[in-house]
């Protein structure tokens, strides 16, 4: 698996994140709320990880992961 880099740039409309399998690279949008933003990052997360999953299960997946870290109390630190 490839080193994970994380760059946050505005993106268009219904875009909140993309992944780039082979390199690591994920861009996330960082207008969302907070919770909105750990689900989408342990979306792209996956999708680096995980390339063979299907867009259904990594929806699935992600929500269950950031749900639960969510009420285990982690949250994005400020810079």
């Amino acid at each position: 698996m490839p080193r994970v880099v994380i760059v946050e740039r505005e993106l268009h409309e219904d875009i909140l994140g993309l992944a780039y399998q082979r390199t690591g690279r994920i861009i996330i949008d960082p207008r969302q709320c907070e919770d909105d933003y750990l689900d989408t990052l342990v979306h792209e997360l996956i999708h680096v990880g995980a390339p063979e999953l299907s867009e259904r299960k990594t929806i699935k997946l992600a929500g269950v992961i950031a749900k639960n870290l969510w009420k285990q109390g982690y949250r994005k630190k400020e810079k």
